[in-house]
């Protein structure tokens, strides 16, 4: 992680948590110990998300994903409450060539979901320069490198996506409200993750031009809906 993503990761915990600081530890082979157990599992219906090395019957819509140091392989219930979303959105709805900015996106698993669900392009946006490494490397390997683009904030004002996905944490949502909510197209759909029931609140304020309904998922919310 560079000093300016790990200085903005240490400034968002503080503001979550309280009382953290960050501090460098000796390298202790992060990507193995991640991969450690990981074994294919399913998300909603036929999509299915496996490692890397995987192979896939060819019954399931398979997600092959490699975090490496990035966030994201769908067993946490942030990610899980997100690719449920876009797997009903996507299903439910006559959408023309849908669009998606996954904001935050780490692993790019969101991203990389959305396209193998039926989206035709999609922006993967973070910090970390680690994080969109592998959310290219990962995109290529599900075979949508060429409809997905990666790069770090700030988004272009004027872009306008069919669905606007946000799996991080309640004070950089409401920091960002604004670029957000900005960036959904008319009669598009979005999604905001990462947040706390005693944050719901304070979330939905910074919204107030969308209609947000609410899902849980073992104490996580997920806001999702469109504008009023």
């Amino acid at each position: 992680m560079t000093r300016a993503a790990a200085e903005f990761a240490a400034h968002v915990l503080k503001e979550e948590a309280g009382g953290l600081h960050p501090e460098a530890v000796a390298d202790q082979g992060w990507e193995a110990q991640a991969r450690a157990g990981w074994t294919a599992f399913a998300i909603q219906d036929n999509l299915w998300i496996y490692p890397n090395d995987a192979e896939a019957p060819p019954e399931h819509l398979a997600v092959h994903l490699d975090p490496g140091l990035a966030f994201g392989t769908g067993t946490h219930p942030t990610t899980r409450l997100c690719l449920q979303w876009l797997y009903a959105t996507l299903a439910t709805a006559q959408w023309v060539a849908p669009s998606i900015l996954d904001f935050g996106c780490g692993s790019g698993i969101l991203a990389i979901a959305a396209l193998r669900l039926g989206g035709v392009s999609a922006l993967g946006v973070d910090v970390d320069p680690l994080a969109l490494a592998a959310t290219q490397e990962n995109a290529r390997r599900n075979g949508v490198a060429a409809g997905l683009r990666v790069q770090e904030p700030p988004i272009d004002p004027d872009g306008r996506y069919t669905l606007v996905v946000a799996n991080i944490l309640a004070g950089p949502l409401i920091a960002h409200g604004d670029m957000l909510a900005r960036a959904v197209a008319p009669n598009g759909r979005l999604a905001l993750s990462g947040i706390l029931a005693d944050q719901v609140n304070r979330v939905r304020a910074a919204f107030p031009t969308f209609e947000l309904a609410l899902t849980v998922d073992e104490g996580w919310c997920l806001l999702h809906g469109g504008r009023t």
